[in-house]
């Protein structure tokens, strides 16, 4: 099962590193990967065509290995194989607009596809659909 969380950052790719018994302990993973890796995403970027790089992203599950130590690296998954995700998104936009239904209460167009939480119209503007969670939304 791919975890939700992963499909919702608009991870092209992604590997299971560690497996706990309790949230709590995948907590403290977290907090240990936070020092090494950063977890900030520029959506615009996120948005951009990105081929899945397997070399990079082994890599960097090295570094996560490392970085956990010896006591939380006894949760840790090292071979686990990579995911690739896809998305509907076939020709997104050269340049990405937010909009905001706080602001432009009606937001009609062609609907270039989604990746992650982002709605992409062809025209370059996104709707990021968490943001305006409680939102009564009719698409047609």
């Amino acid at each position: 099962q791919v975890p939700v969380r992963w499909i919702d950052q608009g991870a092209v790719q992604a590997v299971v590193i560690a497996r706990t018994p309790y949230r709590q302990l995948a907590g403290l993973i977290e907090v240990e990967l936070k020092k090494s890796f950063s977890d900030k995403t520029n959506w615009r970027a996120m948005l951009k065509p990105q081929l899945p790089d397997r070399d990079t992203l082994l890599a960097a599950r090295d570094r996560a290995m490392e970085a956990l130590g010896y006591e939380l690296g006894a949760y840790s998954l090292p071979g686990e194989e990579p995911l690739v995700l896809r998305y509907p998104l076939v020709d997104p936009p050269p340049k990405v607009v937010s909009v905001s239904l706080d602001k432009v209460p009606e937001v009609s167009g062609t609907l270039a596809g989604i990746k992650g939480q982002y709605l992409i119209w062809k025209d370059g503007r996104v709707l990021n659909v968490r943001n305006h969670s409680g939102h009564h939304v009719a698409i047609g």
